[in-house]
């Protein structure tokens, strides 16, 4: 029997089994368990990252990227919003086309002195709102969409460097999820939780603060989503490079008292695709998915600007 066969036995196997007794367990160990029910449901969001599904965009222009896609959906368009970073600081732009990006094209919509990035969007009520990172002005914004632009609704929280600030709503509280900037491993090693009663009244720090502490599995990577019932959470895994991979953890308990999250799944880059030394950030697009990935490779000017920047500090 090839292989082929087997693995279609062993997938129709899993699938009786679903259907069969759905709420059994189907994985346990020290982090916790998972029925079928549960692994079918990552499995199926997962499945939709598939190499020979993806569209790539173009190269940046030469020591400058995007990242960070966020997608929402405008006048029945879907559309995708990155960092776009240029010389050195990052700013909040449109993809030109969001389905069809071989051609990089970008619209600014937000752009300020400082860095901007990760622009995590949240939708409520026919709204949508943008909470981008903007850790070098030590505050958290957000941002609402009107017409063609963005409005400033309120400052969410201040005096604190956060890092990929991550905005959504769970058992009727709001909640940001985050880490610092100046707490250790630049930002990708402690989880902060902040909760609210409503977007403009007050934030109130998590009891257990910080939630989590693991270079592996803490810092966001995504907007968290539901399937079924269940909330899993998007996040990096920094143990080996910034954003090498992204973990999938289900969130099993989450109030002003309690965080637990059970790691349920690990996506790595694709090794044979054009970006292959990590994945960072993962978000759902209606039934596709948006994400993007890094490569290294040896930059000339970039070299000689950051042994220029080197030798100003240390002469």
């Amino acid at each position: 029997m090839n292989g082929q066969s087997n693995t279609h036995n062993v997938l129709h196997l899993f699938e009786r089994q679903v259907e069969r007794d759905p709420n059994a367990i189907a994985v346990t160990s020290s982090r916790g368990e998972l029925t079928y029910r549960e692994l079918n449901q990552l499995a199926q969001y997962v499945a939709r990252i598939d190499e020979a599904s993806v569209t790539w965009c173009d190269a940046h222009t030469p020591g400058n990227f995007i990242a960070d896609p966020f997608s929402y959906v405008q006048d029945g368009k879907a559309r995708v919003l990155v960092e776009d970073y240029v010389d050195g600081k990052g700013r909040i732009c449109s993809l030109s086309d969001s389905l069809v990006p071989e051609r990089v094209g970008l619209s600014v919509d937000l752009d300020h002195p400082y860095h901007m990035s990760y622009p995590c969007i949240f939708t409520e009520g026919g709204e949508t709102y943008c909470v981008p990172e903007t850790y070098q002005a030590s505050n958290v914004s957000l941002y609402k969409r009107a017409g063609s632009g963005w409005v400033l609704v309120r400052t969410l929280l201040e005096g604190k460097p956060v890092v990929d600030p991550t905005l959504f709503k769970h058992d009727g509280r709001y909640w940001l999820l985050f880490t610092l900037q100046d707490d250790g491993a630049w930002g990708n090693q402690k989880l902060y939780a902040y909760h609210a009663d409503a977007l403009d009244s007050e934030w109130k720090p998590h009891l257990l603060n910080p939630v989590k502490c693991d270079i592996g599995s803490t810092r966001p990577a995504g907007s968290p989503f539901v399937v079924n019932g269940a909330l899993y959470r998007p996040s990096q895994d920094c143990s080996r490079t910034y954003g090498g991979a992204v973990v999938i953890s289900e969130l099993r308990r989450l109030s002003p008292s309690e965080f637990v999250e059970l790691e349920a799944a690990r996506i790595e880059p694709m090794k044979n695709g054009p970006y292959p030394a990590g994945l960072h950030t993962l978000n759902p697009m209606g039934e596709h998915a948006v994400f993007d990935s890094k490569k290294f490779s040896f930059d000339w000017l970039a070299w000689r600007k950051n042994w220029s920047r080197l030798h100003e500090v240390f002469r």
